[in-house]
């Protein structure tokens, strides 16, 4: 990152931080040493906000490619889908959370309500939430792979109108199911409203952890370690009450 850029960032981020009233509050969550299965990409760094004034629910992950053994070589990840929790394994939570599938192929993201099923397929049979177009970032530097979102989800926040339904909301912990995957032939599939109709799998990677402690972080900051991958260097602990 040259130094103009970080200049322009870092007074973007703190305007945007001005305009924020003092009651927001950014959970953030950083994992530098992911270890996980690695048969979709390696995994290098994996980072995730949640503003929880704005609703802005932030991601970035990392990849280097998949080693001989694990896929063949000179592949990253073209996609990956999501949940997030407030600190519990996701995963076999029915209709408590929402899961985003990525499609850097296609450039969409889209979100279901979880079927808490250990499989890709629970847009085949869940709810649609919302879709998103062009809201994917995914840049290759020195070999490294990174996608990255920040998304409005207060409309997925409110779909489900039961007590158990959290959505993409977390704050003090964190819980993640996380899948990486290579695309099957001719890649993830939509009908004329965005909707996932086919999501071919080659390979798949996980990373899946549950009750993991988030740090609180000013706004300005956040997005400034979003854009920079810095973030192991200014979180500070937030202590448990």
């Amino acid at each position: 990152m040259n130094a103009r850029f970080l200049s322009i960032l870092m007074a973007a981020c703190l305007a945007a931080g001005a305009a924020q009233t003092a009651e927001a509050t950014i959970y953030a969550y950083h994992d530098p040493n992911p270890t996980g299965e690695n048969q979709a990409g390696t995994f290098e760094d994996i980072w995730a906000s949640y503003n929880d004034q704005s609703q802005t629910f932030s991601w970035k992950a990392s990849f280097s490619e998949g080693q001989t053994g694990n896929i063949q070589n000179g592949h990253y990840p073209d996609g990956f889908w999501l949940v997030v929790s407030d600190g519990e394994n996701p995963k076999s939570n029915v209709d408590e959370y929402a899961i985003f599938y990525a499609d850097a192929l296609n450039n969409k993201i889209t979100s279901y309500v979880y079927d808490g099923v250990n499989s890709a397929n629970s847009y085949q049979s869940s709810p649609f939430i919302k879709a998103w177009s062009n809201a994917l970032t995914v840049t290759i530097v020195n070999d490294i792979k990174t996608f990255s979102f920040s998304l409005d989800v207060a409309s997925v926040n409110s779909f489900l109108n039961t007590p158990d339904w959290d959505g993409a909301q977390f704050d003090d912990m964190i819980g993640i199911w996380f899948h990486p995957y290579v695309a099957g032939a001719n890649g993830p599939q939509y009908d004329d409203d965005w909707h996932l109709t086919s999501l071919p799998i080659y390979k798949q990677g996980w990373y899946d952890r549950s009750n993991q402690y988030t740090t609180v972080v000013p706004e300005p900051a956040t997005m400034l370690l979003f854009s920079g991958g810095l973030i192991g260097a200014a979180v500070r602990r937030r202590k448990r009450a």
